[in-house]
Protein backbone atom coordinates (compact mmCIF):
# COMPACT_ATOMS: atom_id res chain seq x y z
CA UNK A 1 0.00 0.00 0.00
CA UNK A 2 1.35 3.41 -0.99
CA UNK A 3 1.13 6.16 1.62
CA UNK A 4 1.00 9.74 0.37
CA UNK A 5 2.19 12.63 2.50
CA UNK A 6 -0.24 15.47 1.78
CA UNK A 7 2.33 17.99 3.01
CA UNK A 8 4.16 17.45 -0.27
CA UNK A 9 1.32 19.35 -1.97
CA UNK A 10 1.42 22.39 0.34
CA UNK A 11 0.64 25.82 -1.09
CA UNK A 12 2.96 28.70 -0.29
CA UNK A 13 1.67 30.55 2.79
CA UNK A 14 3.24 33.95 2.12
CA UNK A 15 1.86 34.71 -1.31
CA UNK A 16 2.87 37.74 -3.38
CA UNK A 17 -0.03 38.18 -5.79
CA UNK A 18 -0.01 40.41 -8.84
CA UNK A 19 -3.33 41.86 -10.01
CA UNK A 20 -3.81 42.59 -13.69
CA UNK A 21 -6.88 43.80 -15.57
CA UNK A 22 -7.85 42.51 -18.99
CA UNK A 23 -10.30 43.40 -21.73
CA UNK A 24 -12.64 46.33 -22.19
CA UNK A 25 -14.33 45.37 -18.93
CA UNK A 26 -11.06 45.57 -16.93
CA UNK A 27 -11.71 42.11 -15.53
CA UNK A 28 -9.37 41.24 -12.69
CA UNK A 29 -6.95 38.35 -12.71
CA UNK A 30 -4.78 37.33 -9.76
CA UNK A 31 -1.38 35.82 -10.53
CA UNK A 32 0.63 34.06 -7.82
CA UNK A 33 4.21 32.95 -8.60
CA UNK A 34 5.88 30.13 -6.66
CA UNK A 35 2.47 28.67 -5.85
CA UNK A 36 3.47 25.27 -4.50
CA UNK A 37 6.14 24.86 -1.84
CA UNK A 38 7.36 21.65 -3.52
CA UNK A 39 6.28 21.99 -7.17
CA UNK A 40 8.57 19.24 -8.43
CA UNK A 41 6.84 16.74 -6.14
CA UNK A 42 3.36 17.55 -7.39
CA UNK A 43 4.68 17.49 -10.96
CA UNK A 44 6.08 14.01 -10.37
CA UNK A 45 2.78 12.89 -8.86
CA UNK A 46 0.85 14.33 -11.82
CA UNK A 47 3.08 12.52 -14.30
CA UNK A 48 2.43 9.17 -12.65
CA UNK A 49 -1.19 9.26 -11.50
CA UNK A 50 -4.16 7.85 -13.44
CA UNK A 51 -6.43 10.05 -15.58
CA UNK A 52 -9.82 9.42 -17.14
CA UNK A 53 -12.24 11.04 -19.56
CA UNK A 54 -15.04 12.43 -17.40
CA UNK A 55 -18.43 11.66 -19.00
CA UNK A 56 -19.98 14.47 -16.93
CA UNK A 57 -17.82 17.01 -18.81
CA UNK A 58 -17.91 15.74 -22.40
CA UNK A 59 -16.83 19.07 -23.88
CA UNK A 60 -13.50 18.97 -21.99
CA UNK A 61 -10.89 17.77 -24.50
CA UNK A 62 -8.51 16.57 -21.80
CA UNK A 63 -8.24 13.90 -19.14
CA UNK A 64 -8.83 14.44 -15.43
CA UNK A 65 -7.62 13.20 -12.08
CA UNK A 66 -9.73 14.54 -9.21
CA UNK A 67 -7.35 15.66 -6.52
CA UNK A 68 -8.23 16.34 -2.87
CA UNK A 69 -4.98 16.25 -0.92
CA UNK A 70 -4.88 20.01 -0.29
CA UNK A 71 -8.57 20.96 -0.51
CA UNK A 72 -8.71 22.95 2.73
CA UNK A 73 -5.65 24.96 1.82
CA UNK A 74 -7.09 25.68 -1.63
CA UNK A 75 -10.37 26.88 -0.10
CA UNK A 76 -8.60 29.12 2.41
CA UNK A 77 -6.60 30.70 -0.40
CA UNK A 78 -9.43 31.10 -2.91
CA UNK A 79 -11.72 32.59 -0.24
CA UNK A 80 -9.00 35.12 0.51
CA UNK A 81 -8.54 35.96 -3.18
CA UNK A 82 -12.30 36.23 -3.69
CA UNK A 83 -12.75 38.58 -0.73
CA UNK A 84 -9.61 40.70 -0.95
CA UNK A 85 -9.01 41.03 -4.68
CA UNK A 86 -12.40 40.41 -6.30
CA UNK A 87 -14.39 42.32 -3.64
CA UNK A 88 -16.74 39.33 -3.59
CA UNK A 89 -18.19 38.77 -0.11
CA UNK A 90 -21.02 36.42 -1.01
CA UNK A 91 -21.55 33.55 1.40
CA UNK A 92 -24.55 31.85 -0.24
CA UNK A 93 -22.35 29.23 -1.95
CA UNK A 94 -19.80 28.63 0.79
CA UNK A 95 -21.18 25.18 1.54
CA UNK A 96 -20.90 24.09 -2.11
CA UNK A 97 -18.11 21.64 -2.83
CA UNK A 98 -15.16 22.79 -4.92
CA UNK A 99 -13.56 20.77 -7.69
CA UNK A 100 -9.80 20.38 -7.58
CA UNK A 101 -8.10 18.38 -10.28
CA UNK A 102 -5.08 17.58 -12.37
CA UNK A 103 -5.69 17.82 -16.11
CA UNK A 104 -3.71 16.69 -19.12
CA UNK A 105 -4.24 17.00 -22.87
CA UNK A 106 -3.15 15.16 -25.96
CA UNK A 107 -5.07 17.49 -28.30
CA UNK A 108 -7.44 20.45 -28.34
CA UNK A 109 -9.92 20.11 -31.18
CA UNK A 110 -11.63 23.51 -31.08
CA UNK A 111 -10.15 26.85 -30.06
CA UNK A 112 -13.52 28.00 -28.77
CA UNK A 113 -14.51 29.71 -25.51
CA UNK A 114 -16.60 28.32 -22.70
CA UNK A 115 -17.58 29.40 -19.20
CA UNK A 116 -17.46 27.23 -16.08
CA UNK A 117 -20.33 26.42 -13.75
CA UNK A 118 -18.38 27.72 -10.74
CA UNK A 119 -17.77 31.36 -9.80
CA UNK A 120 -13.97 31.17 -10.01
CA UNK A 121 -11.38 29.10 -11.83
CA UNK A 122 -7.69 28.72 -11.16
CA UNK A 123 -4.87 27.00 -13.03
CA UNK A 124 -1.25 26.26 -12.18
CA UNK A 125 0.94 24.85 -14.99
CA UNK A 126 3.12 21.87 -14.11
CA UNK A 127 5.32 21.93 -17.21
CA UNK A 128 8.80 23.35 -16.68
CA UNK A 129 9.50 26.76 -18.20
CA UNK A 130 11.76 25.31 -20.89
CA UNK A 131 8.77 23.21 -21.99
CA UNK A 132 6.61 26.35 -22.02
CA UNK A 133 9.05 28.55 -23.94
CA UNK A 134 7.94 30.60 -26.97
CA UNK A 135 4.43 31.02 -25.53
CA UNK A 136 3.23 27.55 -26.54
CA UNK A 137 0.70 27.19 -23.71
CA UNK A 138 -1.70 29.49 -21.92
CA UNK A 139 -5.28 30.44 -21.18
CA UNK A 140 -7.05 32.63 -23.77
CA UNK A 141 -9.90 35.06 -23.15
CA UNK A 142 -12.47 35.93 -25.80
CA UNK A 143 -14.82 38.71 -26.86
CA UNK A 144 -17.99 38.15 -28.88
CA UNK A 145 -17.52 40.00 -32.15
CA UNK A 146 -21.15 41.02 -32.60
CA UNK A 147 -22.08 42.06 -29.06
CA UNK A 148 -18.69 42.91 -27.55
CA UNK A 149 -19.47 40.72 -24.55
CA UNK A 150 -16.52 39.35 -22.57
CA UNK A 151 -18.47 37.46 -19.88
CA UNK A 152 -21.93 36.06 -19.26
CA UNK A 153 -24.29 34.65 -16.65
CA UNK A 154 -23.64 31.11 -15.46
CA UNK A 155 -25.83 28.03 -15.34
CA UNK A 156 -28.67 29.26 -17.55
CA UNK A 157 -29.51 29.65 -21.24
CA UNK A 158 -26.67 32.17 -21.76
CA UNK A 159 -24.19 29.54 -20.62
CA UNK A 160 -25.56 27.07 -23.17
CA UNK A 161 -25.51 29.65 -25.98
CA UNK A 162 -21.76 30.01 -25.51
CA UNK A 163 -21.17 26.29 -25.98
CA UNK A 164 -23.43 26.21 -29.04
CA UNK A 165 -21.80 29.18 -30.79
CA UNK A 166 -19.51 29.08 -33.81
CA UNK A 167 -15.74 29.65 -33.23
CA UNK A 168 -15.80 32.37 -35.90
CA UNK A 169 -18.11 34.44 -33.63
CA UNK A 170 -15.20 35.20 -31.30
CA UNK A 171 -11.94 37.11 -31.11
CA UNK A 172 -9.12 36.67 -28.58
CA UNK A 173 -8.34 39.83 -26.63
CA UNK A 174 -5.87 38.36 -24.11
CA UNK A 175 -3.82 35.20 -23.62
CA UNK A 176 -2.20 34.63 -20.26
CA UNK A 177 0.82 32.53 -21.14
CA UNK A 178 1.75 29.84 -18.68
CA UNK A 179 4.76 29.68 -16.40
CA UNK A 180 5.82 26.78 -14.22
CA UNK A 181 4.29 26.86 -10.72
CA UNK A 182 2.45 30.15 -11.36
CA UNK A 183 -1.20 30.14 -10.34
CA UNK A 184 -3.77 32.15 -12.32
CA UNK A 185 -7.13 32.96 -10.65
CA UNK A 186 -10.02 34.48 -12.61
CA UNK A 187 -13.80 34.68 -12.89
CA UNK A 188 -15.30 31.58 -14.51
CA UNK A 189 -17.92 33.72 -16.26
CA UNK A 190 -15.23 35.15 -18.54
CA UNK A 191 -15.26 33.53 -21.98
CA UNK A 192 -12.06 31.48 -22.02
CA UNK A 193 -10.39 28.28 -23.16
CA UNK A 194 -7.08 26.46 -23.12
CA UNK A 195 -4.44 27.70 -25.55
CA UNK A 196 -1.92 25.15 -26.77
CA UNK A 197 0.27 25.56 -29.82
CA UNK A 198 0.89 21.85 -30.12
CA UNK A 199 2.83 22.08 -33.39
CA UNK A 200 5.56 23.94 -31.47
CA UNK A 201 5.47 21.57 -28.50
CA UNK A 202 8.89 19.90 -28.32
CA UNK A 203 8.95 18.12 -24.95
CA UNK A 204 8.04 14.47 -24.55
CA UNK A 205 5.81 15.39 -21.59
CA UNK A 206 2.12 16.27 -21.98
CA UNK A 207 0.54 19.65 -21.31
CA UNK A 208 -0.64 19.23 -17.72
CA UNK A 209 -1.96 21.52 -15.03
CA UNK A 210 -3.35 21.77 -11.50
CA UNK A 211 -6.88 23.24 -11.63
CA UNK A 212 -9.32 24.66 -9.10
CA UNK A 213 -13.01 25.47 -9.48
CA UNK A 214 -14.48 27.25 -6.48
CA UNK A 215 -17.35 29.42 -5.33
Amino acid sequence: MEIIDARAFAITERIEPEIIQIGNTNSRMVIIPNFFVYPDQIREYALNCKYFKDPEVPENPGYINYFSWNEQQVLQLTNLLRNEFMDDHRTSHDSFAPVISLQTYNKINLYQPHVDYFHYAGICPLNFNDELSNNVSGTSFFRHKKTGEEFTALANYRHKETLDSDPSDWEVYHTQYHKYNEYIFYESALFHCAYWKKENWTTKYPRFTFNTFTW
